[in-house]
């Protein structure tokens, strides 16, 4: 149950409506001592206290015509308008949630996109040895590029107060579960997937319209409070947690798992 309920935004009312289903109580703009500027959402745990979320609406048209497109770009910009509004908050867990109203262009379950937001552009390394040699150790890897993410730069990290990015989506259910069916190896050929999908064989939902809501965790590995790990565990909510120098898909939710929304 919320207090004080003043929804304006898209990403508000998705925020709310996730909070609600999930059982959350939460608090919406309360005034917390020592912070100047009210926080939209505030959920109280038991042991770390109050959980601050700010939500940002990324509003990005599709590019038009011919143009280089920055994926990074537009969720660098929130991070940084999140720590602006975080400039108060050291004694509490902040975590800036990102949604993306409908025909917004910018991907907030992929993984190479928020992490390089936050780490550094993704770039490959192709090995090349003009003398010819070969070997068994060279192929192609990729990294995050320290430079231009907004939690590390080159001499130091930033942006520690925010425990993490969290995606809060709406998911089409019937086109997640379409996806899945055509890819999974049943024994007949794509087309033939395709066909029942058509002649509606595939025992797919019988609701096309319907969505659930799910938030995905991008944990900052640099944060200096962590979010707790109890939280945000609903079935179509997942954690990128950050472990052992490693940032990993370490949760998925049953629902989440069973539509293959992480599978790429």
């Amino acid at each position: 149950m919320a207090k004080g309920m003043n929804i304006s935004t898209y990403g508000e009312n998705l925020l709310a409506e996730y909070l609600t289903t999930q059982g959350f109580n939460f608090e919406r703009e309360p005034k917390l001592p020592g912070v100047s500027q009210l926080i939209d959402f505030v959920i109280d745990h038991p042991t770390h206290g109050k959980i601050l979320l700010e939500v940002k609406d990324i509003v990005n048209p599709p590019p038009i015509g011919f143009s280089t497109l920055d994926p990074y770009k537009p969720i660098r910009e929130h991070i940084e308008e999140g720590t602006r509004k975080f400039k108060s908050t050291a004694n509490y867990v902040c975590c800036l949630v990102l949604a993306a109203p409908p025909g917004s262009f910018v991907e907030l379950d992929e993984p190479s996109t928020m992490l390089g937001a936050m780490y550094g552009d993704l770039v490959f390394r192709v090995p090349l040895d003009t003398k010819g040699n070969k070997s068994e150790d060279a192929g192609v890897t990729w990294e995050f590029q320290i430079g231009n993410g907004k939690m590390i730069r080159p001499s130091k990290s930033q942006n520690t107060r925010i425990a993490a990015l969290i995606s809060i989506q709406e998911f089409a259910v019937w086109c997640l579960a379409m996806r899945k069916y055509i890819n999974t190896d049943n024994g007949r050929s794509k087309n033939e997937r395709l066909e029942e999908i058509r002649n509606g064989n595939a025992a797919l939902p019988e609701d096309t319209e319907a969505r659930e809501i799910g938030a995905t965790i991008w944990e900052n590995a640099v944060a200096t409070k962590k979010l707790p790990q109890d939280l945000f565990k609903g079935p179509m909510d997942a954690w990128y947690e950050f472990s052992e120098g490693h940032q990993r898909l370490g949760f998925i939710g049953n629902r989440r798992r069973e539509l293959g929304v992480d599978n790429s």
